[in-house]
């Protein structure tokens, strides 16, 4: 049994590396994205993303990234390599590829004879072939042909990084498709959305091509797998049209291509040159691929046969395709660098703290996603015994395919001097401390609890956290985590809104903006005008891949717009925030304004605490005479709870509160503070009316009202550029604020996982803890 193998067996997951989507980019690149689909799909197996720089056991498989690997042990699978250590830098700082010391790199299969010597592999005689070059023995649709031929362009072609169609650069002119050809000729971009379903509409729209010509290896992969007659659309040479290219490693063509193909055994190939600043004629490229285009092959049972672990593929659940088996549907396909650099690391202290036997412990400890789901025992307690490794047989094994697993030496190995460690079954999970809770829970907020805590205690959730790039949290998003976490006694991690996984999403008007997987909502508002999926369409659709289960929403704003859209939702609403008083009391915060204004963050010069209003924004503007008196308030704060009550205590200080914000207004409601919506346009004193669509009321303000039964908020409305009677303001609240008749309790018993405190008791002590491991 290889080491891969056996860490596999121990985790339940394999420790894949590759090209992945991060938190900043809101796309997959379509080849790179196949990686884990593919050793997915002829595993059977959970695959779980880590670092290509590493000192632990990983693999590598699709994609031209060799070269990013350094450190530990890595098997690689019909991966490709650069001869470049850094092939993104300037060319005079460019430095050649060699095997990193203290690295131990298996070679059982290369993507071709280059990248077998770089990566010390067999440069012949070996494995070769591009993993994606199996796609078709799990998926080969019927697709209508609707075009004579996809032009597939490299992500460097590309104008931006739009999903919705392929944008290639002004100044390439050989992607320009002229009227007469505009039913016949279609762009093709890489970029896709991030889901599986967007690979399989990705996939769907290649094979909807009666012909190809691309300038992506993956492109050429998929055409020539699925027989497309397809030519290579080659940028090089000053003259266009049928060439015959010489396939070497020192020659100007692509690296790739020359990697993929004289692994097939050819040493030429037929490709269509075209200047990147001429035009195509686009006669000529259907002609010429149907002139010449020949199908080629790869050694598919020698790369199947080259796998490193045991071969036990997936098949089509009943009725539907693979793309929809749970193995593919859980995959999580967008990450924080940041968190898998983090969890590696603790990963490696792991392995040099208790000995090669913590290796598997920690790979499963530092999966970046949910697991299955677990065996029910107890409210608030994960088993006292290891979780089971997903069995290798998978859930299915009737695709097509041998089944003959490597054994030790049968790959090429380039080695350095650190020894490999070799990993033990993973020693027993300690039970959590129950939390206390009046009453047995039903089995179905067990099982929601399992399902998100497996693995790792805490609850996967989405919310808008801060970023590197914005790294100051605002109040109302932020409260989120900490409400959840107060409820369910335990800590949160972050979920991303398009990560194909099981999650909940609570506080904010976020609703539309999740996708994929399985979203739990609970007191979460929509903006009724936002596409998730396609943001030039102003109206909410509901995204594929995406299961709803809606436990309580904001507002029935938002319960109509998912029930337009065909989901069940219940008649529970709330602003989760409103718990907030028995989370931070504030009995001790003393009066010091008469009057606290909340601006909403757009209306700040910057995007931090310690900015002011914009200048521009006259109704601001606060005399000499009621400086003492009246207060503005900036709801970003750092990212700690500490700072998150200040905040809260900088509104309780107030003896009223006109805000903008939504936030401001919950909070000043839940604390018994007389407030106001401040609006944006001249009207001054108004009590608006919910219901009525002809009144100007902010969305989110008429979802939080609508749900909580006051039909007419109290609104101060004054244009920004005009200075605001504030006198008229505080005398307005003091006319017509009334508390609000609304308790939460059904919010609270819609939980979407068990309680750890009670709704009747009036506080809800939090262990520091608990904070302390959330990622704010």
């Amino acid at each position: 049994m290889n080491s891969l193998l056996r860490a596999t067996r121990d985790a339940g997951q394999i420790p894949l590396s590759w090209a992945g989507s991060t938190l900043e980019m809101d796309y997959l690149n379509f080849g790179d994205a196949l990686s884990p689909v593919m050793v997915a799909l002829l595993s059977g197996l959970d695959v779980a993303r880590v670092p290509t720089k590493s000192k632990s056991i990983r693999m590598g498989a699709v994609g031209t990234i060799g070269h990013g690997f350094e450190g530990g042990e890595v098997w690689f699978w019909g991966t490709g390599c650069s001869g470049w250590k850094n092939p993104s830098a300037p060319m005079p700082e460019r430095l050649p590829f060699t095997v990193p010391p203290e690295s131990t790199f298996h070679v059982p299969a290369s993507r071709g004879p280059v990248s077998a010597r770089l990566l010390g592999g067999k440069a012949k005689g070996g494995v070769y072939g591009d993993p994606v070059w199996l796609l078709p023995r799990f998926y080969k649709p019927q697709v209508e042909k609707k075009w004579d031929v996809g032009v597939i362009l490299h992500l460097s072609e590309l104008a931006d990084r739009s999903f919705t169609q392929a944008n290639p650069r002004a100044d390439y002119k050989r992607f320009e498709v002229p009227a007469e050809f505009a039913d016949r000729v279609h762009l093709i971009s890489t970029v896709t959305p991030i889901g599986i379903g967007g690979l399989q509409d990705k996939v769907d729209e290649i094979l909807a091509c009666k012909r190809i010509v691309s300038t992506s290896l993956h492109g050429m992969v998929i055409a020539e797998s699925y027989g497309i007659p397809c030519l290579y659309f080659s940028p090089q040479g000053n003259e266009a049209g049928l060439t015959l290219t010489e396939l070497t490693p020192e020659g100007t063509t692509d690296l790739r291509i020359v990697d993929l193909y004289t692994g097939i055994g050819k040493d030429k190939i037929w490709s269509y040159s075209q200047p990147r600043g001429i035009a195509t004629d686009w006669q000529d490229v259907l002609d010429t691929i149907d002139d010449v285009w020949e199908p080629v092959s790869i050694d598919e049972d020698a790369l199947i046969n080259a796998f490193p672990l045991e071969a036990k593929p997936l098949a089509a659940p009943a009725g539907k395709t693979v793309w929809d088996h749970p193995v593919l549907t859980g995959l999580v396909l967008q990450h924080s660098v940041e968190e898998l650099r983090r969890e590696d690391r603790k990963r490696v202290a792991l392995v040099r703290a208790g000995g090669a036997k913590t290796e598997a412990a920690a790979t499963v400890a530092a999966a970046a996603k949910p697991a299955p789901a677990l065996k029910v025992v107890s409210a608030m307690t994960i088993p006292s015994t290891p979780t089971p490794a997903k069995p290798l047989a998978a859930t299915a094994s009737s695709a097509p395919m041998p089944t003959s697993p490597m054994t030790d030496g049968s790959a090429a190995i380039a080695r350095a001097p650190e020894p490999v460690l070799e990993p033990t079954p993973a020693p027993a999970a300690v039970a959590a401390p129950a939390a206390a809770k009046p009453g047995a829970p039903s089995r179905e907020r067990l099982e929601a609890l399992l399902r998100f805590n497996a693995k790792r205690l805490s609850i996967p959730l989405s919310w808008v956290a801060t970023t590197s790039e914005h790294p100051h949290a605002n109040l109302g998003d932020a409260l989120s985590a900490v409400v959840v976490a107060a409820i369910a006694g335990i800590p949160v991690r972050r979920a991303a809104f398009d990560d194909a996984s099981e999650r909940m999403v609570a506080v904010g008007t976020i609703g539309h903006a999740q996708k994929n997987g399985v979203l739990h909502f609970w007191g979460t508002g929509m903006d009724a005008t936002l596409n998730p999926v396609d943001r030039s369409i102003r109206q909410y659709m509901r995204p594929q891949n995406t299961d709803f289960v809606v436990h309580g929403v904001r507002g029935r704003k938002t319960q109509a717009v998912l029930r337009g859209q065909g989901i069940t939702v219940p008649d529970v609403f709330g602003d989760p925030v409103w718990f907030l008083p028995r989370i931070m009391p504030m009995n001790h915060v003393k009066k010091t304004h008469e009057l606290g204004v909340i601006l909403h963050i757009s209306e700040l010069a910057s995007m931090d605490p310690q900015s002011g209003v914009k200048e521009a924004l006259k109704r601001y503007n606060i005399p000499p005479s009621l400086a003492g008196s009246i207060r503005l308030i900036n709801t970003y704060t750092a990212p700690k709870v500490d700072a998150f009550a200040a905040k809260v205590e900088e509104i309780v200080s107030c003896k009223r509160i006109i805000s903008t914000s939504l936030h401001g207004m919950v909070i000043a409601e839940t604390y018994g503070v007389p407030c106001g919506w401040f609006g944006t346009y001249e009207g001054g004193r108004l009590l608006l009316d919910v219901d009525d669509p002809e009144n100007r009321i902010d969305h989110r303000i008429r979802d939080f009202y609508s749900g909580v039964g006051k039909p007419g908020v109290i609104a101060f409305c004054r244009d920004r550029s005009l200075e605001t009677p504030w006198e008229d303001v505080i005398t307005w609240i003091d006319e017509t604020w009334q508390p609000l008749r609304y308790d939460g309790r059904d919010l609270f018993e819609a939980f979407p996982v068990a309680h750890g405190v009670s709704f009747d008791d009036a506080v809800w002590p939090v262990s520091g803890d608990v904070y302390a491991r959330i990622p704010f």
